[in-house]
């Protein structure tokens, strides 16, 4: 076996475990992105549900006082 065929072999081995150590850990860091984002919009969205109940009030507020 060459010098060069053996460095070839290293080098294709290194791609091998890089890839798979990627593998292995990204869609951990993947998954925690998302949990984070599912719970960020779940807040935003409550936030909202409560300004729209809050304007619906006092939108209905106004067109009460205005008519009596």
């Amino acid at each position: 076996m060459t010098t060069s065929s053996k460095i070839a072999i290293g080098i294709a081995g290194a791609a091998v475990a890089g890839i798979a150590i990627g593998l292995l850990v990204a869609p951990k860091k993947t998954k925690k992105i998302f949990d984070s984002l599912k719970c960020s919009i779940a807040d935003m969205s409550a936030e909202l549900k409560n300004q729209v109940a809050k304007t619906a009030n006092s939108i209905q507020n106004n067109i009460e006082e205005a008519t009596s």
